[in-house]
C-alpha cells in the first residue's frame, strides 16, 4: 500500500528508531511545509499545497497533543501521498472515522497511523499485554497520538483480537474489528443495545468504566455469526470532546 510505504520512507529517510524521535515540524520543514494554527470553522485542519511546497493550518481549538499530532501527520499524508496541487479541508469525521469512503482521506489516515505507530514498534509495545482501556491509553501516550487512532491501530495489528466501537447519540458511528475476532459485523447506525454498559451513558449520563462481562447480544445480534450465550469482555471510555463512547470488546 502506497500510503504505508510513504510513511516508512519518512522513517527511513530521517533515521528514526523510536517513536519519541518523530518531530513532525522538522519533517514538515524538510518538505517545505509550514504549519500554523488558525481559526477553522467546522474543520480540524486544512492543507494548501503544490507538488513541492505546502501550508498546513491546524484548528487552534485542538488542545490534546496526541490529537494534534495525528492531525498534522494526516495532513502530511495528503502531501506525500498525492504530490499535486490541491486544497484539502479535513473535518472531525474525516479523522475520527474508520475506513473513510473518501480514498484520499483513508490513505492520509493510513499514512498517519504508520508514521506515528510504526507496525514493528506497535507490535513490540503491545506484545503480551492485556487488552483494555489502560493499554489503549498507554499506547496513545507512548506514541503521542489520539485515543481513537491508538484504538484502531490495536484493532488492526494488536496482539489480541478486539473490536473497537465508537458510538454517539445512542448509535454506532463506526467499528474497527480485528480479522481474528469471532464476530465481524456491526452496522453503522446500529442502536446501542440496552445489554451493553455503553448504553447507560446515553440514558443516565453515567457509565461503568471497569472491565465487565457481556453477552454477544449486546453488540452482535445482527452478525450472521451470532451465537447465544457467547460471553466477552467490554470496557468503555468517555471521549468528552466528541460526546461519544469508545468501547473495547475482547474475548474471554
Amino acid at each position: 500500500m502506497i500510503a504505508k510505504a510513504n510513511a516508512r520512507l519518512v522513517i527511513e529517510k530521517f533515521g528514526i528508531t523510536k517513536p519519541e524521535h518523530i518531530d513532525l515540524y522538522a519533517i514538515a520543514g524538510y518538505e517545505n511545509i509550514i504549519i500554523e494554527e488558525a481559526n477553522l470553522k467546522n474543520h480540524l485542519a486544512r492543507i494548501h499545497h503544490t507538488e513541492n511546497v505546502g501550508l498546513i493550518k491546524i484548528n487552534k481549538d485542538i488542545t490534546d497533543t496526541g490529537q494534534k499530532r495525528f492531525v498534522i501527520a494526516h495532513e502530511l499524508g495528503h502531501f506525500l501521498n498525492e504530490r499535486k496541487k490541491d486544497i484539502r479541508s479535513c473535518t472531525s469525521s474525516d479523522l475520527l472515522s474508520y475506513k473513510s469512503k473518501k480514498e484520499f482521506e483513508r490513505n492520509a489516515n493510513i499514512f498517519a497511523a504508520e508514521l506515528l505507530m510504526y507496525e514493528k514498534w506497535f507490535w513490540e509495545f503491545t506484545r503480551g499485554k492485556i487488552p483494555g482501556a489502560k493499554l489503549i491509553k498507554d499506547c496513545a501516550e507512548y506514541f503521542k497520538t489520539s485515543l481513537t487512532s491508538a484504538a484502531i491501530r490495536y484493532a488492526e495489528i494488536g496482539n489480541h483480537p478486539v473490536a473497537i466501537i465508537l458510538s454517539k447519540d445512542k448509535k454506532v458511528i463506526w467499528s474497527a474489528i480485528n480479522k481474528n475476532f469471532t464476530f465481524q459485523w456491526i452496522p453503522a447506525g446500529y442502536k446501542v443495545n440496552a445489554n451493553s454498559y455503553a448504553y447507560d451513558y446515553f440514558t443516565t449520563g453515567q457509565m461503568d468504566t471497569d472491565i465487565n462481562e457481556v453477552l454477544a447480544d449486546a453488540w452482535f445480534l445482527e452478525d450472521k455469526l451470532y451465537r447465544r450465550n457467547y460471553r466477552m469482555y467490554e470496557q468503555n471510555m468517555y471521549l468528552t470532546n466528541y460526546k461519544s463512547v469508545l468501547t473495547i470488546l475482547w474475548e474471554r
